[in-house]
């Protein structure tokens, strides 16, 4: 999204935020600077609204929990501007409403381009090489099957997707 609003030339703010701090108040100072200011709308990606009142330029994009039934973030915004996606956009929209099934989805696809993209998502994640290497430890040392359940002890929190991206 932000290569794309680079593109365009449009004014953005990212704090680098994760899950867990992903909160419309850690950017305080633009709803300050721009909220309910005519002439200005302000999107928020993906962000927990914690913020009484809500400016009324404020729109939330998003596509996780009750807005589950929406296109991905990156779709939305392209949408919102008019943006041409390319394959690879497309690619990561798909992994990020549907995960691995919903890139296989895709006609054509190739298992390169799943890799590739669930590296990518992995690094944007923050999990790190140290991570990737837990992951194929905890699933050598300690993967068991139970019926159709599999099970993998002691992974680091770090390397849960990598774990999950290696399963599937």
């Amino acid at each position: 999204i932000a290569e794309m609003l680079k593109k365009l030339n449009l004014e953005f703010h990212d704090n680098n935020l994760k899950w867990d701090s992903a909160l419309l108040s850690s950017y305080r100072e633009q709803l300050e600077k721009y909220g309910d200011k005519e002439g200005f709308r302000i999107f928020g990606v993906e962000l927990k609204t914690d913020v009484e009142p809500v400016p009324s330029n404020y729109t939330l994009i998003d596509h996780h929990g009750d807005a589950d039934d929406r296109p991905a973030s990156l779709e939305q915004i392209a949408a919102l501007f008019n943006y041409p996606m390319d394959r690879h956009m497309r690619l990561i929209a798909a992994n990020d409403r549907g995960y691995i099934p919903g890139m296989k989805a895709i006609q054509d696809i190739t298992t390169e381009e799943i890799i590739k993209i669930r590296e990518d998502d992995r690094k944007a994640q923050g999990v790190t090489a140290a991570d990737e290497l837990a992951a194929e430890t905890a699933i050598r040392d300690n993967l068991k099957t139970r019926g159709p359940l599999t099970i993998v002890r002691n992974v680091p929190s770090g390397a849960f997707s990598a774990v999950c991206d290696r399963l599937y």
